[in-house]
């Protein structure tokens, strides 16, 4: 889980505008009222991807199979109605040609893009193969979120929404902190923002999208980047307004954490983790290693130790020598043994 919570602390608009203008990947889920969508950015580009024909089987089928299917069926018309998930609906529906059925999605989106109510999933990740195999082929229906969000701020949403629950809040891991504090300091937003690694909870306030500290004193820098280690570090916001929050943080601080949550993120995808062992693929990429990156680090690589003995080990930061380990890896300098 990347970010999610209540559409009314961040908007659809900010959420998109983000990754569209990092060119990110990443799958949003939204409910809006009794509405549901799904949506896909690749490169920051809003793809909608048809049901593939090849997809419905053809063969023969015994009685058994087809009365369970056709229960099944029925079962997940009454879980969820077309009007629940008006996309697909749109995406489905026969007899649209494809100009018609871009335009239909065009207004639709752009009325979800205008509003600003209801809950999200935000997960970061690449585009699952199919749809991958779709854009490269031209089978997508794709949209650039810059020009959506323009027809949005023209118009009124068509949806009715409803409004959404006072007290619910964001939580986020990963590359949704980053997200988080730039909605924050946009929408200047008031509330307890907690930093979470598991029992361990580290309070301050944000005042006008500006961190504050809170009633209790907060760890040094280096204990806060320390909570993130290894990518356990989240986050978590609940909107209300203090009347005496402490002095002003010093400048950037959940900046760099929320750099580094992002940096875990994506080093743990090429070095699995704590656990993982890593060997040298040869003589040859030991010493071209050894000569580029320095003899500290790279002489402990031996095939035995995991890298959070690597890292203990070492006089660098954690996630410096992670860093490295995926740098290497990256290179084809070394390989995951264990």
């Amino acid at each position: 889980m990347a970010l999610r919570g209540d559409l009314g602390l961040t908007g659809v608009p900010l959420l998109v505008r983000y990754l569209a203008r990092e060119r990110g990947d990443a799958h949003l889920e939204l409910e809006q009222g009794q509405a549901q969508f799904s949506l896909d950015l690749v490169g920051g580009v809003l793809h909608c991807l048809p049901p593939a024909s090849s997809d419905r089987r053809t063969g023969a089928i015994s009685g058994r199979v087809l009365d369970q299917l056709v229960q099944r069926g029925a079962a997940l018309r009454e879980e969820v109605s077309p009007q629940a998930s008006p996309l697909r609906d749109l995406l489905t529906r026969r007899g649209l040609g494809r100009d018609e059925r871009r335009a239909s999605i065009q207004d639709l989106l752009t009325g979800v893009l205008g509003a600003n109510a209801g809950t999200f999933e935000l997960n970061f990740r690449a585009p699952h193969a199919r749809l991958q195999r779709a854009i490269e082929g031209g089978k997508t229906i794709a949209f650039q979120v810059p020009e959506l969000l323009r027809e949005a701020s023209k118009r009124k949403p068509t949806i009715r929404l409803t409004t959404p629950g006072p007290s619910r809040g964001v939580e986020g891991a990963g590359e949704g902190w980053r997200v988080f504090l730039e909605v924050a300091t946009v929408r200047r937003l008031n509330g307890t923002f907690t930093v979470l690694r598991g029992s361990l909870r580290h309070e301050l306030l944000l005042v006008d999208g500006v961190a504050h500290a809170g009633a209790t004193p907060l760890p040094d820098r280096a204990a806060l980047c320390a909570l993130l280690a290894w990518g356990g570090g989240g986050f978590g916001f609940v909107p209300r307004r203090s009347k005496t929050p402490g002095p002003a943080l010093e400048g950037g601080l959940l900046e760099e954490l929320a750099a580094q949550a992002a940096s875990w993120s994506s080093l743990l995808s090429l070095v699995s983790g704590p656990s993982a062992v890593f060997a040298f693929t040869s003589v040859a990429a030991e010493s071209e290693s050894s000569q580029v990156f320095g003899l500290d680090l790279v002489g402990e690589i031996n095939g035995k130790r995991s890298l959070r003995e690597l890292a203990d080990n070492s006089p660098q930061a954690v996630l410096e020598v992670v860093r490295t380990i995926a740098d290497l890896v990256t290179l084809g300098f070394v390989q995951r043994v264990l």
